[in-house]
């Protein structure tokens, strides 16, 4: 039991960077005129707006 516990938090320090370098990678490609646009389109500006752009332009919408 607590090997599992050590491989899994090895596992997930050994992720995280990987996982951040493509997110940051993302990010520098998100083209923000989405969110403009949104605005022109009625849309209103919240703190999450830019999560809101995310999922509207995310590949994987269900």
């Amino acid at each position: 039991m607590e090997l599992d516990r050590i491989h899994d938090i090895i596992g997930i320090t050994f992720n995280i960077p990987y996982v951040l370098l493509i997110v940051i990678a993302r990010l520098a490609e998100f083209d923000y005129s989405v969110i403009e646009a949104t605005h022109d389109l009625g849309g209103k500006c919240s703190p999450n707006s830019r999560l809101a752009a995310a999922d509207t332009t995310s590949p994987f919408r269900p």
